[in-house]
C-alpha cells in the first residue's frame, strides 16, 4: 500500500471533519492491527441527528441507552460544529473538511465548486475500496460529483421499498422526477398525467402501509411522501457488503432517520408519553412560524422516539463487527450532518414548516 493511517494520522483527519455541536461524533478505536497494515475506516452519519437531543450529552431523556454503552470502548467529541441547518452544506464540509465559502454548497441541491472536487474523504483514502451510500437526495447529489474516486457507490433507490426507487436509478436528475411527478404523483387535486399508473400506485402505496402498520404505527418512513424505506434493511445490507467489501475499505453510508418525519418503530412508539420531562422554558425568536409552537413538544417527543430506534440499529451493526472480527482493524466514525430545533417557536430544521395535523 502506498499510503497506511495510524492513530496520530486518523485523529488528525478526523478533528478536520466538520462535525457537529448539534450533530454528535464518536469515534470507536479498532483493536492491536499488525504494525504497518492499512485500517478500514468506516463513517455512519444519521441524518439531522442533534447532541442535544442525546441523553450521552446530558439530555434529560435516555434517548440513547445502548451508545452509553458503547462508548465506553470509544472516543467522544464535544467540540465540533455544524457548517450549516441542513442536509446541503453540512454534508458538504463533511466530505471536503472545507468551509461553506470555500466548497460553496450553500442552497439546497447545490454542489460543490470543481476546486475542491479532488479533495473529498474519497481522495483522502485513494488506496482503500471506497463505498458510499445515501437515503438523501441531496447528500448524493454531492457524492455523484466524487463518482471518480468511489469504486462502490450504491444509487439512492436501491433501499427503497416501493417501485420509485426506479426514479433515483436514472441518470437524468432532471426530467426523471418532473416525469414522476406529473405521470405517477397525484397533485392536490386527484388528477395526474396518467390515470392508470398513479392509480395503480396508490394502490402500491396502501399495500405498503397496510403490511407495515403494525410495525410503524406513525407510517413508514419516507422521503418526499413516498419512496419508502425501513432502517433495519439499510443496516442488514450494510452488513452484507461489509462482510464481502475488499479490505483495507472506506465507506461512508448517510442514512436519513431520525430525520423528519418522525416515524419511529412500535418498539419505541410513545417510549416517553408522560415521562414529566419538561424542556426549558425561551421565548419565541423573531422569525419562528407561530403555527410550529402549539406541536413542538409533541414533535419533540416523536423525534426523541425516533433516536430510540436509531441508537438501537446502530448497536445492532456494532455487535455484529465485533463478533466478526471488524473492530479489530477498523476505525469506526459515528456522526451526523447536522441537528434540529424544538424550542422558541421552531420546530426542526426550519421556521416555516407545515406540520401535518
Amino acid at each position: 500500500m502506498k499510503n497506511t493511517l495510524n492513530r496520530r494520522d486518523f485523529l488528525k483527519f478526523a478533528s478536520l471533519l466538520s462535525l457537529n455541536l448539534a450533530a454528535p461524533q464518536f469515534l470507536f478505536r479498532p483493536g492491536q492491527a499488525e504494525p504497518g497494515t492499512a485500517q478500514n475506516v468506516l463513517v455512519v452519519v444519521f441524518d439531522a441527528w442533534s447532541a442535544a437531543n442525546i441523553s450521552l450529552y446530558g439530555y434529560a431523556r435516555q434517548t440513547t441507552p445502548q451508545l452509553s454503552r458503547l462508548v465506553e470502548k470509544g472516543t467522544v467529541y464535544h467540540q465540533h460544529y455544524a457548517n450549516g441547518p441542513f442536509t446541503t452544506p453540512g454534508t458538504a464540509s463533511l466530505l471536503t473538511s472545507t468551509m461553506p465559502w470555500t466548497h460553496r454548497a450553500l442552497d439546497h441541491g447545490d454542489g460543490v465548486v470543481d476546486q475542491v472536487i479532488d479533495k473529498s474523504i474519497f481522495h483522502a483514502f485513494d488506496q482503500h475500496h471506497c463505498m458510499a451510500y445515501s437515503h438523501n437526495t441531496l447528500v448524493n447529489t454531492l457524492l455523484k460529483q466524487f463518482l471518480p474516486a468511489i469504486d462502490d457507490y450504491t444509487p439512492q433507490g436501491r433501499l427503497f421499498l416501493d417501485s420509485g426507487a426506479i426514479l433515483y436509478d436514472l441518470k437524468d436528475d432532471d426530467i426523471a422526477p418532473l416525469s414522476w411527478a406529473r405521470i405517477i404523483k397525484q397533485g392536490d387535486d386527484g388528477v395526474s398525467y396518467s390515470l392508470l399508473l398513479s392509480r395503480l400506485y396508490d394502490l402500491l402505496k396502501k399495500d405498503y402501509s397496510q403490511e407495515y402498520k403494525s410495525s410503524f404505527p406513525r407510517g413508514l418512513p419516507n422521503i418526499f411522501e413516498d419512496s419508502y424505506y425501513i432502517l433495519d434493511q439499510g443496516i442488514d445490507w450494510l452488513q452484507n457488503l461489509l462482510r464481502t467489501a475488499p479490505q483495507p475499505f472506506m465507506g461512508y453510508f448517510h442514512f436519513l432517520p431520525p430525520h423528519f418525519p418522525y416515524k419511529t418503530k412500535v418498539d419505541f412508539y410513545d417510549h416517553f408519553v408522560n415521562d414529566g420531562f419538561e424542556p426549558p422554558e425561551k421565548p419565541d425568536h423573531i422569525f419562528a412560524t407561530k403555527r410550529a409552537s402549539g406541536r413542538i413538544d409533541e414533535f419533540r417527543r416523536w423525534y426523541d422516539e425516533y433516536i430510540l430506534y436509531v441508537d438501537s440499529e446502530f448497536a445492532r451493526l456494532y455487535r455484529f463487527m465485533e463478533q466478526n472480527n471488524l473492530l479489530d482493524n477498523t476505525w469506526l466514525v459515528l456522526t451526523s450532518d447536522h441537528g434540529e430545533l424544538f424550542e422558541r417557536g421552531i420546530a426542526v430544521s426550519y421556521t416555516h414548516l407545515t406540520l401535518p395535523t
